[in-house]
């Protein structure tokens, strides 16, 4: 690593030498590498996840990478159908849609073609509230769900993300 000689180098010295010999056999090298990507991603292709939670084993799932031809025809097949998609009106979601002209809104542009693309409807205190009562009344009983069926239904929900 020559950064540890960077600030102390000086040309024709002993570390200088070290530093040159170095760059001059890491070139040797360049002729035999292997360029070639090892990545087979395809975003076209159904996604799916590695759960975590039966075998208590963690496995990283990756970004997209554009790098591959695949996923930049995927991103662009996203790109046109979003292009002229209608206006979005986003409403917080407490027991059903929560519409109330109190809400005050967020607007929120698309910064490349200078056009709105959504309103989003920001809770205020009464919807907190309302929020809390529903979740205090338990109407769809969440809370005598098992870790497992919980578990469950993240996973769906994780999945139905990785494939939209």
């Amino acid at each position: 690593n020559f950064m540890k000689a960077f600030f102390n180098l000086k040309v024709g010295t002993s570390e200088w030498k070290d530093q040159e010999q170095r760059f001059l056999n890491s070139l040797k090298g360049i002729a035999t590498l292997d360029n070639a990507t090892h990545r087979t991603q395809d975003r076209n292709a159904k996604q799916t996840g590695h759960t975590t939670y039966p075998n208590h084993s963690f496995k990283n799932e990756s970004d997209t990478d554009f790098i591959l031809k695949a996923n930049r025809e995927w991103a662009k097949k996203v790109r046109d159908k979003m292009h002229n998609a209608p206006i979005l009106e986003l409403y917080p979601e407490i027991d059903g849609r929560f519409e109330d002209p109190n809400l005050t809104p967020l607007e929120v542009f698309d910064k490349i073609h200078h056009k709105k693309i959504a309103s989003v409807h920001l809770a205020d205190k009464e919807a907190i509230l309302k929020a809390l009562e529903v979740a205090k009344s338990d109407k769809s009983h969440f809370s005598q769900k098992s870790f497992t069926e919980i578990h469950a239904l993240l996973s769906q929900t994780a999945q139905l993300f990785r494939e939209r």
